[in-house]
């Protein structure tokens, strides 16, 4: 895998949080920051000259084949590490259209997909696996906004 088009530049990237019958949506890859898999919420790069809400909307489908409506900004997560340095948009979204499917990230060649796996995961296993951000597995999103969608995810554990 090239890290040539993560590294040594800034990176806008943008996510999706959907929360679906209490489990949030992650998205397993090949972190080339970390060279190890992680889960993180689906989402991928800003293009030169796209709006985040479009890029949002073409990553996620990319990613899980689902259609998205796009609501308010959740979190801004920034990353500075070795040559990469990353600004992260994260968005809670609500599926319209599609059915869940891992997809292709068009980046990357057939050989070299960074895409592993996706799946609703529950509060108490985003908190056991390698999530990323970190900040994911705290309480960061109980806030006024968004206190309802999220509390509908912790309590489902209960």
């Amino acid at each position: 895998m090239s890290d040539s088009i993560y590294s040594d530049k800034l990176r806008v990237r943008v996510a999706g949080l959907l929360v679906e019958k209490g489990k949030l949506l992650l998205v397993k890859l090949s972190s080339p920051i970390s060279k190890r898999d992680i889960w993180t919420p689906p989402g991928g790069g800003v293009e030169f000259g796209e709006s985040i809400h479009i890029a949002l909307k073409r990553e996620f489908k990319e990613e899980t084949g689902l259609g998205i409506k796009i609501g308010e900004l959740a979190q801004i997560n920034e990353l500075i590490e070795d040559q990469f340095h990353v600004l992260e948009f994260f968005f809670w979204v609500a599926k319209i259209d599609g059915s869940l499917k891992l997809g292709f990230d068009p980046e990357h060649n057939s050989d070299d997909q960074l895409l592993k796996d996706l799946e609703f995961v529950s509060y108490t296993e985003v908190k056991k696996r390698e999530v990323k951000p970190d900040i994911l597995k705290s309480n960061f999103w109980i806030n006024k906004s968004s206190r309802n969608i999220i509390q509908s995810f912790k309590e489902s554990e209960n």
